[in-house]
């Protein structure tokens, strides 16, 4: 394996989503942001934000807009630890909840890092390596963060894994953008772990080779923002409400 400070200056220096860090102090267990209250404390802290962004009060965001983003940035964090310890390092670090802590305010990209940063396991492969992120973040973390919005925020699940299927395909075509010379391997690793049943609903690649998603994340509801260009609705007549 890498060694910590390797890792974390490697990652870091990626910049934005990618930075990563042994040193937690600051920060919180993540399982306990996860749940009440801080985890309606987190909700209510991006809505505001979401209004200043928008232009428009607090109570005219709609909460489960707040959800969506606070679900999406946390796995976002997660899906691009993993893809570039995973490609630039031959090694997946585990991203389960009960090793991880983060930065308690709005935030983003939300501060992450763990409490054990030898706990992870070597990848030689694209094969291995997707099977070790669907094991240690898809099972770990990613679906601990969602199961949380979903029940806490009573937002869909539906939603929720779009937005982690999309945040994945996101953070490969980042870090192929930053390091192109293992953009074929973050790919190839994304692809892979869209499969896994714990995903596929999410999303997935059509004829055309494009990704697109199989639920809405709600943000076209915010003034000036639009519809994202993976969104299950582009091409279609916008309905009342988001699926």
């Amino acid at each position: 394996m890498p060694g910590p400070e390797e890792l974390a200056a490697s990652l870091t220096d990626l910049g934005g989503f990618f930075a990563w860090g042994a040193p937690t102090d600051g920060m919180a267990p993540l399982v306990q942001e996860l749940q009440e209250p801080a985890l309606p404390r987190r909700f209510d802290a991006v809505r505001a934000a979401l209004g200043r962004a928008g232009g428009v009060p607090t109570e005219q965001v709609d909460p489960r807009m707040a959800v969506s983003a606070v679900q999406a940035g946390l796995v976002s964090r997660l899906w691009s630890v993993a893809l570039g310890a995973a490609c630039l390092h031959q090694w997946v670090p585990d991203l389960r909840a009960t090793f991880l802590r983060c930065g308690t305010g709005a935030r983003n990209p939300v501060p992450l890092a763990t409490t054990d940063p030898a706990r992870g396991c070597p990848v030689t492969t694209p094969d291995g390596a997707a099977t070790a992120i669907s094991a240690l973040v898809l099972r770990g973390a990613v679906t601990e963060v969602t199961e949380a919005c979903a029940r806490v925020g009573a937002t869909s699940r539906q939603v929720l894994r779009s937005n982690a299927a999309s945040a994945l395909v996101g953070a490969a075509g980042t870090l192929a953008r930053s390091r192109p010379e293992v953009a074929g391997l973050a790919d190839a690793i994304a692809r892979t772990v869209l499969t896994d049943e714990h995903l596929a609903t999410g999303g997935g690649y059509g004829d055309d080779g494009s990704f697109r998603r199989r639920g809405c994340c709600l943000y076209y509801r915010l003034p000036g923002h639009g519809l994202c260009p993976d969104c299950v609705l582009v091409g279609r007549a916008r309905p009342g409400t988001a699926p």
